[in-house]
C-alpha cells in the first residue's frame, strides 16, 4: 500500500483505492480493498453507507472497461491513460495466463495479443466519426482469423 500510495503521487494523484470482488458460484462474492484514503474518511464511507450510492462502484458494476482508463485521462491525457490502462490489463492477463500453462511462451503471445488487439482499439477510437463502422469491420475481421486459424485446434 505503502508503494502504491508512493507511485499514484508520483502521477499527481493524492489518493488511490484499488479493489478486486471474486465470485464463485454457490459462495458469497470476496471483496479485496487496498486503500491510501486515510483512516477516518474509510471509517466514515463505511458509516455512512457511502457504497450504495457511490458512482464508481455503481460504474464497475455494469461496465468493462478498466476504470483506470478514465481516473488516469483526468490527470496525464487520453494517450497516456489509455496506454497505462491497457499495459496494465496486459500485464494482469499474461500474468493469470503464466500461471495456467508452463514456461513463457503463452504469457509473451497473450500479452502480445493483447497489445495488438488494444493498439487497434485505440486506432479505432482515434477515428471519431468513422468508430462505430471501423470498430464493427475490425472486430469481424479478427473474429474471422480467430475462428480460422483455431479451427483445428484439439482442445481437450
Amino acid at each position: 500500500v505503502v508503494r502504491m500510495g508512493h507511485a499514484v503521487r508520483q502521477l499527481g494523484c493524492e489518493h488511490f483505492l484499488l479493489g478486486v470482488e471474486v465470485r464463485k458460484p454457490a459462495l458469497q462474492p470476496a471483496q479485496h480493498v487496498a486503500s491510501g484514503y486515510p483512516l477516518s474518511w474509510q471509517r466514515r464511507y463505511a458509516e455512512q453507507g457511502y457504497i450504495a450510492v457511490d458512482p464508481t462502484i455503481a460504474y464497475c458494476q455494469h461496465h468493462t472497461t478498466p476504470l483506470i482508463w478514465l481516473a488516469f485521462a483526468e490527470h496525464v491525457g487520453f494517450a497516456m491513460a489509455y496506454a497505462i490502462a491497457a499495459g496494465a490489463t496486459g500485464a494482469v492477463i499474461s500474468s493469470f495466463v503464466a500461471s495456467l500453462f508452463p514456461g513463457k511462451r503463452w504469457s509473451f503471445a497473450a500479452f502480445g495479443s493483447f497489445a495488438v488487439l488494444y493498439g487497434l482499439l485505440f486506432m479505432v477510437l482515434r477515428l471519431e466519426e468513422t468508430a462505430l463502422l471501423a470498430g464493427a469491420i475490425t472486430g469481424f475481421l479478427l473474429l474471422a482469423v480467430l475462428m480460422f486459424s483455431t479451427r483445428k485446434v484439439e482442445w481437450q
